[in-house]
Protein backbone atom coordinates (compact mmCIF):
# COMPACT_ATOMS: atom_id res chain seq x y z
CA UNK A 1 0.00 0.00 0.00
CA UNK A 2 2.67 2.37 0.62
CA UNK A 3 4.49 1.40 -2.38
CA UNK A 4 1.44 2.25 -4.19
CA UNK A 5 0.78 5.86 -2.41
CA UNK A 6 4.49 6.59 -1.93
CA UNK A 7 6.29 5.13 -4.90
CA UNK A 8 9.98 4.94 -4.91
CA UNK A 9 11.84 7.42 -7.08
CA UNK A 10 14.82 8.21 -8.97
CA UNK A 11 17.37 9.56 -6.29
CA UNK A 12 19.30 11.16 -9.97
CA UNK A 13 16.20 12.63 -11.16
CA UNK A 14 13.25 11.77 -9.18
CA UNK A 15 11.01 9.84 -11.65
CA UNK A 16 9.18 7.00 -10.28
CA UNK A 17 11.11 4.14 -10.81
CA UNK A 18 10.19 0.50 -12.54
CA UNK A 19 9.81 -2.32 -10.81
CA UNK A 20 13.28 -4.09 -12.06
CA UNK A 21 14.90 -0.07 -10.64
CA UNK A 22 14.32 -0.45 -7.31
CA UNK A 23 16.86 -2.07 -5.94
CA UNK A 24 19.46 0.10 -8.09
CA UNK A 25 17.56 3.21 -6.38
CA UNK A 26 18.16 5.05 -9.46
CA UNK A 27 16.29 4.87 -13.35
CA UNK A 28 18.73 2.58 -15.50
CA UNK A 29 18.90 5.63 -18.21
CA UNK A 30 19.99 8.05 -15.66
CA UNK A 31 22.82 6.02 -13.92
CA UNK A 32 24.43 5.25 -17.36
CA UNK A 33 24.29 8.96 -17.84
CA UNK A 34 25.55 10.36 -14.90
CA UNK A 35 29.70 10.51 -14.72
CA UNK A 36 31.66 8.25 -12.40
CA UNK A 37 34.90 9.52 -11.60
CA UNK A 38 37.57 6.71 -12.85
CA UNK A 39 41.32 7.15 -12.74
CA UNK A 40 43.19 9.39 -13.72
CA UNK A 41 41.68 11.59 -10.39
CA UNK A 42 43.35 14.29 -8.50
CA UNK A 43 45.22 12.46 -5.58
CA UNK A 44 44.57 15.33 -3.18
CA UNK A 45 40.93 16.04 -4.13
CA UNK A 46 39.64 13.26 -5.94
CA UNK A 47 38.45 15.56 -9.16
CA UNK A 48 38.73 13.90 -12.75
CA UNK A 49 41.73 14.48 -15.00
CA UNK A 50 41.92 15.13 -18.25
CA UNK A 51 45.63 12.62 -18.40
CA UNK A 52 47.47 10.33 -16.30
CA UNK A 53 50.76 12.66 -16.61
CA UNK A 54 49.15 15.02 -13.92
CA UNK A 55 49.11 13.44 -10.12
CA UNK A 56 47.16 16.89 -8.84
CA UNK A 57 44.32 18.99 -10.43
CA UNK A 58 45.77 22.97 -10.65
CA UNK A 59 43.54 23.88 -7.82
CA UNK A 60 45.92 21.63 -5.40
CA UNK A 61 49.05 22.41 -7.04
CA UNK A 62 48.35 26.20 -6.08
CA UNK A 63 46.65 24.92 -2.45
CA UNK A 64 48.41 22.20 -0.20
CA UNK A 65 45.83 20.44 1.73
CA UNK A 66 46.28 19.40 5.38
CA UNK A 67 44.23 15.77 4.64
CA UNK A 68 45.14 13.17 3.16
CA UNK A 69 43.12 12.96 0.62
CA UNK A 70 39.26 13.69 -0.85
CA UNK A 71 37.58 10.73 -2.93
CA UNK A 72 33.68 11.06 -4.60
CA UNK A 73 32.03 8.87 -6.84
CA UNK A 74 30.56 11.40 -9.06
CA UNK A 75 31.44 14.31 -11.06
CA UNK A 76 29.42 17.77 -10.11
CA UNK A 77 27.56 17.58 -13.08
CA UNK A 78 24.00 19.20 -13.53
CA UNK A 79 22.08 15.98 -12.60
CA UNK A 80 24.01 15.48 -9.45
CA UNK A 81 24.01 19.10 -8.43
CA UNK A 82 19.93 18.82 -8.64
CA UNK A 83 19.59 15.40 -6.57
CA UNK A 84 21.96 16.72 -4.48
CA UNK A 85 20.34 20.16 -4.12
CA UNK A 86 16.57 18.40 -3.18
CA UNK A 87 18.94 15.96 -0.57
CA UNK A 88 19.94 18.87 1.11
CA UNK A 89 17.69 21.46 1.12
CA UNK A 90 14.24 19.72 0.30
CA UNK A 91 14.02 16.64 2.42
CA UNK A 92 14.67 13.84 0.36
CA UNK A 93 16.15 12.38 3.12
CA UNK A 94 16.09 8.64 1.81
CA UNK A 95 18.40 9.54 -1.16
CA UNK A 96 21.08 8.63 2.01
CA UNK A 97 20.27 5.02 1.35
CA UNK A 98 21.20 5.30 -2.66
CA UNK A 99 24.20 7.10 -1.95
CA UNK A 100 25.75 5.20 1.12
CA UNK A 101 25.38 1.93 -0.81
CA UNK A 102 26.83 3.71 -3.93
CA UNK A 103 30.28 5.17 -1.95
CA UNK A 104 30.77 1.46 -0.07
CA UNK A 105 30.77 -0.10 -3.34
CA UNK A 106 33.02 2.37 -5.22
CA UNK A 107 34.93 3.37 -2.88
CA UNK A 108 35.55 0.40 -0.63
CA UNK A 109 38.96 0.23 -0.35
CA UNK A 110 39.83 3.59 -0.34
CA UNK A 111 38.29 3.28 3.51
CA UNK A 112 39.89 0.13 4.52
CA UNK A 113 42.98 0.98 2.88
CA UNK A 114 42.74 4.60 4.96
CA UNK A 115 42.50 2.22 8.29
CA UNK A 116 40.71 5.03 9.84
CA UNK A 117 38.65 4.53 13.10
CA UNK A 118 35.81 6.10 12.47
CA UNK A 119 33.81 8.12 10.50
CA UNK A 120 33.07 12.02 11.30
CA UNK A 121 30.13 14.07 9.25
CA UNK A 122 30.77 17.73 8.64
CA UNK A 123 28.21 19.17 11.24
CA UNK A 124 25.82 22.12 10.78
CA UNK A 125 25.31 24.42 13.22
CA UNK A 126 22.08 23.62 15.48
CA UNK A 127 20.35 26.60 14.73
CA UNK A 128 20.37 25.12 10.64
CA UNK A 129 19.79 21.27 11.87
CA UNK A 130 16.18 22.32 13.84
CA UNK A 131 15.22 24.36 10.52
CA UNK A 132 16.29 21.57 8.44
CA UNK A 133 15.15 18.70 10.34
CA UNK A 134 18.86 16.52 9.75
CA UNK A 135 22.35 16.65 8.81
CA UNK A 136 22.86 14.98 5.31
CA UNK A 137 26.31 14.49 6.42
CA UNK A 138 25.36 12.69 9.32
CA UNK A 139 22.66 10.87 7.08
CA UNK A 140 25.14 9.97 4.63
CA UNK A 141 27.73 8.66 7.04
CA UNK A 142 25.32 6.31 8.93
CA UNK A 143 24.29 4.78 5.66
CA UNK A 144 28.30 4.00 4.63
CA UNK A 145 28.89 3.00 7.69
CA UNK A 146 26.34 0.05 7.23
CA UNK A 147 28.11 -1.27 4.82
CA UNK A 148 32.01 -0.57 5.41
CA UNK A 149 31.44 -1.60 9.37
CA UNK A 150 33.46 1.65 10.40
CA UNK A 151 31.53 3.49 13.01
CA UNK A 152 30.34 7.02 12.77
CA UNK A 153 31.06 9.30 15.29
CA UNK A 154 28.36 12.03 15.00
CA UNK A 155 29.05 14.19 17.94
CA UNK A 156 32.97 14.25 17.51
CA UNK A 157 33.08 17.52 15.67
CA UNK A 158 30.68 20.32 15.92
CA UNK A 159 29.79 23.94 14.56
CA UNK A 160 29.77 26.55 17.14
CA UNK A 161 28.96 29.03 14.69
CA UNK A 162 26.57 30.28 12.26
CA UNK A 163 28.70 31.57 9.09
CA UNK A 164 27.18 33.69 5.99
CA UNK A 165 26.81 31.67 2.73
CA UNK A 166 30.18 30.69 1.21
CA UNK A 167 29.15 31.10 -2.48
CA UNK A 168 30.28 34.12 -4.15
CA UNK A 169 33.79 33.97 -1.73
CA UNK A 170 37.40 33.68 -2.82
CA UNK A 171 39.45 30.49 -1.75
CA UNK A 172 40.47 32.48 0.97
CA UNK A 173 37.40 34.47 2.11
CA UNK A 174 35.75 31.06 2.81
CA UNK A 175 38.72 29.64 5.19
CA UNK A 176 38.40 33.04 6.37
CA UNK A 177 34.67 32.66 6.81
CA UNK A 178 35.34 29.62 9.00
CA UNK A 179 37.98 30.20 11.39
CA UNK A 180 36.74 29.26 15.09
CA UNK A 181 33.67 27.50 13.36
CA UNK A 182 34.59 24.04 14.20
CA UNK A 183 35.39 22.39 17.19
CA UNK A 184 36.00 18.90 19.28
CA UNK A 185 34.08 17.77 21.78
CA UNK A 186 35.49 17.93 25.02
CA UNK A 187 34.64 14.49 25.91
CA UNK A 188 35.94 12.63 22.53
CA UNK A 189 37.65 9.62 22.19
CA UNK A 190 41.14 9.85 21.08
CA UNK A 191 41.79 8.89 17.37
CA UNK A 192 44.58 8.25 15.18
CA UNK A 193 42.90 7.97 11.69
CA UNK A 194 39.60 9.57 10.89
CA UNK A 195 37.35 10.17 7.57
CA UNK A 196 35.14 13.26 7.59
CA UNK A 197 32.15 12.55 5.49
CA UNK A 198 30.03 15.00 3.28
CA UNK A 199 28.00 15.71 0.14
CA UNK A 200 30.17 18.08 -2.02
CA UNK A 201 33.64 19.44 -2.59
CA UNK A 202 34.02 22.36 -4.28
CA UNK A 203 36.74 24.05 -3.02
CA UNK A 204 37.22 22.06 0.00
CA UNK A 205 36.98 25.17 2.60
CA UNK A 206 35.05 23.27 4.87
CA UNK A 207 36.93 19.88 4.84
CA UNK A 208 39.84 21.65 5.10
CA UNK A 209 38.95 23.46 8.58
CA UNK A 210 37.36 20.78 9.80
CA UNK A 211 41.16 19.30 9.24
CA UNK A 212 42.99 21.67 11.01
CA UNK A 213 40.67 21.49 14.44
CA UNK A 214 41.54 17.67 14.30
CA UNK A 215 44.62 17.86 14.05
CA UNK A 216 45.22 20.27 16.53
CA UNK A 217 43.07 18.20 18.99
CA UNK A 218 45.99 15.72 18.50
CA UNK A 219 44.30 12.97 15.34
CA UNK A 220 47.46 12.97 12.95
CA UNK A 221 45.59 11.48 9.68
CA UNK A 222 42.35 12.85 8.37
CA UNK A 223 41.01 11.74 5.22
CA UNK A 224 37.77 12.73 3.01
CA UNK A 225 34.70 11.19 1.10
CA UNK A 226 31.80 12.99 -0.87
CA UNK A 227 29.08 12.48 -3.09
CA UNK A 228 30.73 14.63 -5.88
CA UNK A 229 33.44 16.70 -6.34
CA UNK A 230 33.86 19.82 -8.74
CA UNK A 231 36.07 19.35 -12.46
CA UNK A 232 39.83 19.25 -11.75
CA UNK A 233 40.70 20.28 -15.12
Amino acid sequence: MLDVLFPKRCALCDNVLRGDEIGLGCCKMCDERVERIRSPRCYACGAPLLSFDKELCDDCIDRPRSYESNRAVYAYGDMVKDSLMRFKYHNRREYAAFYGQVIAEELDDYIKSSGVQALVPIPVHKNRRKKRGYNQAELLANEISRYCGVKVLNKYLIRSQETTAQKGLSNLERLKNLENTFNVTQDMIQLDKVMLVDDIFTTGSTIEACTRVLLRAGVSKVYALTVAVGQGY
